[in-house]
């Protein structure tokens, strides 16, 4: 792999895992912080949120058994 190869994977990798890992997890951490835990709305976005980053790891680990 070249320079710009590299480049190119840790780019992805960090807005990847950026847009569905940390930004979710976030927004969790806020509307927990503004309605409470027990609230319907953080029950959801917690929901929301381990799917969401299972998802994104199931994925890139698939991808990653599939070249290996």
């Amino acid at each position: 792999m070249t320079i710009k190869n590299w480049f190119f994977l840790v780019a992805f990798l960090l807005f990847f895992f950026g847009c569905t890992i940390f930004l979710p997890a976030y927004y969790t951490y806020y509307i927990i912080a503004q309605n409470g835990f027990w609230a319907l709305s953080s029950l959801v976005m917690v929901v929301f949120t381990a799917l969401i980053s299972y998802l994104s790891l199931d994925f890139i680990v698939g991808k990653w058994k599939e070249t290996a």
